[in-house]
């Protein structure tokens, strides 16, 4: 009798497991056409965030209920993504920091470099460049172990877009190149996207990008160009927030010309567009501000004071409101990355230490090998030296023939200065320049190619003969490398750059 009755428990469990495992199967399929449907809001003209907010908000809730941790995520990833439009930057960071732990409890890594993506824009916006070189880096270490498609280059490209944007908060001085080179990079990735809806809508965020810059260096003619350029690639785009931008800039642009009351058009149409959608709020303030000059230059001194007095509010207040609220979080962060920092330098201690006690014959072999590896002078490149460069490059596998061959080709194209040098070095070592930009986002496009040489193991006076410059110039560029690269006086930038790519 009692084996029955244990029998029959067990079967009506079985039975209940059965039903519960169908029922929650189905409430999965019906959360995932929850996401679904938000994500086709998303891009519509009349979609409101906070609809769009209480949709998530239900996602959530109801994969909490069956534990669906991966519905879960993509609500926090979500709103963090919405919040962050808003420019509420603290509720934005609060589902960043939620949905990482799910993230790397799961191990969904595409989610997890998406957050913290979006976690470096925020510390960009908020004027925490450091901190988001730091989320960038490690966001595009997950992108990287992605695999190619069209959701890796976009990625790619708001990292880039991101790090030029950190460079000019980054420096008081000019630093166009460098902004131009990462917003290169970012454009590249976009112009290689499959969807022509999605590639336009990338390329237009770059365009806007480049406008803004060349404003702020009072080239109108190329700032106009590619407002134009922003106008055709976004003119199929439902959602026309980002012409909020598209308006302030062109009425800046009206109001360098004293064509003030076409000026004041334009930053009502960017007005009217911040209050249809209610993001980029921040904006509203620079509108004000930019509407106080139109009047100025109208000599209407009553309104100047009008709207220099509504911008003064609107940065009081995202100051007082959101600086505040942040700083709790971003002490607590920036603790944690100074811990991170002090057992990183003792780590390095320790390291050189050790190095110094193996000390004599490893400095001497590797001063040896250095000296022998390229002789230059008389133009030579041997097998010999070729094997030697390619084991010292960290390369595990037999050297092929073809490798041989690059390498022999990278010498002669450095030896000359062709221009072509970089591009093939980055064919050669595609991870390299990834890598370098994860340590410093700020490294620019002839401090990487100073690397990729050091890495060749050039000297000082082999660099400064192919380049062209005194050695003086070569050892002040190399100091400057090693301050962008936090060594200490006692590591070995060859070591170093030695094990990068």
């Amino acid at each position: 009798m009692k084996r029955k009755t244990i029998v029959s428990s067990l079967i009506l469990l079985l039975v209940f497991i059965f039903f519960y495992s169908q029922d929650n199967a189905g409430k999965q399929d019906h959360i995932d056409s929850l996401i679904k449907i938000v994500d086709a809001r998303k891009g519509a003209s009349k979609s409101k965030p906070m609809d769009l907010i209480r949709l998530y908000n239900e996602i959530y809730f109801q994969s909490n209920v069956i534990d669906y941790q991966e519905g879960m995520l993509e609500a926090l990833r979500g709103m963090s993504v919405i919040y962050m439009g808003q420019q509420n930057y603290h509720l934005a960071l609060q589902k960043v920091s939620a949905g990482k732990i799910f993230a790397e409890k799961i191990q969904d890594y595409s989610a997890w470099a998406s957050l913290l993506i979006t976690e470096g824009m925020i510390y960009t916006d908020i004027d925490y460049p450091k901190l988001s070189r730091i989320s960038l880096g490690q966001g595009l270490a997950l992108v990287e172990e992605m695999p190619e498609n069209d959701l890796k280059r976009k990625r790619k490209a708001i990292i880039y877009r991101t790090m030029s944007r950190n460079v000019k908060k980054d420096y008081t001085s000019a630093v166009s190149d460098s902004i131009i080179f990462y917003l290169n990079k970012g454009y590249y990735e976009a112009k290689n996207i499959s969807s022509l809806k999605e590639r336009n809508s990338y390329l237009s965020s770059f365009s806007m990008d480049f406008a803004s810059l060349y404003w702020e260096n009072n080239q109108i003619t190329k700032s106009e160009l590619y407002l134009s350029k922003f106008h055709l690639y976004s003119k199929d785009v439902n959602n026309k927030s980002d012409y909020i931008y598209y308006y302030g800039l062109k009425g800046k642009i009206e109001n360098k010309k004293k064509n003030y009351m076409q000026a004041l058009d334009y930053f009502e149409k960017s007005v009217a567009l911040i209050n249809r959608y209610n993001v980029y709020l921040k904006a509203l303030g620079d509108d004000y501000a930019d509407m106080a000059e139109s009047y100025r230059g109208l000599g209407d001194h009553e309104n100047e004071s009008i709207y220099a007095l509504k911008a003064k509010k609107i940065a009081d207040e995202f100051t007082k409101s959101e600086k505040k609220s942040l700083d709790h979080e971003l002490q607590a962060k920036t603790k944690i990355i100074h811990n991170k920092w002090e057992n990183r330098q003792k780590y390095i201690l320790t390291g050189t230490l050790l190095l110094i006690v193996m000390g004599v014959i490893f400095f001497i072999t590797i001063s040896n090998k250095k000296r022998a590896a390229v002789s230059l002078n008389n133009g030579n490149f041997t097998d010999e030296n070729a094997v030697f460069l390619n084991q010292k490059l960290g390369h595990e596998k037999n050297v092929r023939n073809g490798e041989l061959a690059d390498l022999k080709e990278l010498i002669e194209l450095a030896k000359n200065d062709d221009k072509s040098f970089y591009i093939q070095f980055s064919r050669v070592f595609p991870r390299f320049e990834e890598q370098l930009l994860a340590i410093n986002s700020q490294l620019t496009y002839s401090e990487i190619e100073y690397c990729a040489l050091i890495k060749l193991r050039f000297d000082t006076k082999q660099i400064a003969k192919f380049k062209n410059v005194t050695i003086d110039s070569v050892k002040s560029k190399k100091y400057r490398l090693r301050k962008k690269l936090d060594l200490l006086p006692s590591d070995d930038i060859y070591i170093m750059i030695s094990g990068i790519g």
